[in-house]
């Protein structure tokens, strides 16, 4: 596996990855930061946690969610009036789980490291130059 699809940047229409070399790409940009290694660790993590055999060279996780005990009642009891939910469907709860928290650290830094390049381009550019992103998800776009 290459990369892991980690979330979807909606105005931009573009999907985020995280890259088994430690970076995160959306578009365009690329994140190639201070916590390249720590993204490395994090990714052979998520692998190892899936390890799902996928037909293709990415992963999709960017549908997976934080679940509590609160949760798994509304969603899974609750909802589809079950009595009980099997060890396994606990499991692969709790692998979600795991697996969106380590996410929400990839996702804040490149959130991060996004806003100081746009900040750092805007700061250099000119006001009237028709290249200068307004917006921080203008770094993504292909040209």
């Amino acid at each position: 596996m290459e990369k892991i699809k980690i979330a979807h940047q909606e105005q931009a229409n573009e999907s985020i990855y995280l890259l088994k070399s430690g970076k995160v790409v959306c578009g365009n940009y690329q994140y190639n930061g201070k916590m390249k290694k720590e993204f490395q660790d994090i990714f052979s993590i998520i692998c190892d946690l899936t390890y799902q055999q996928t037909s293709t060279d990415t992963l999709d996780v960017s549908s997976y969610s934080y679940w509590n005990a609160m949760n798994i009642y509304e969603e899974r009891l609750a909802k589809k009036w079950k009595k009980s939910i099997s060890a396994k469907e606990l499991e692969k709860l709790a692998i979600e789980t795991e697996v969106f928290l380590m996410l929400e650290v990839v996702k804040e830094e490149f959130k991060r490291a996004v806003s100081a390049k746009w900040k750092r381009i805007n700061k250099i550019s000119e006001t009237h130059d028709p290249s200068r992103p307004t917006q921080g998800w203008h770094l993504f776009r292909k040209s």
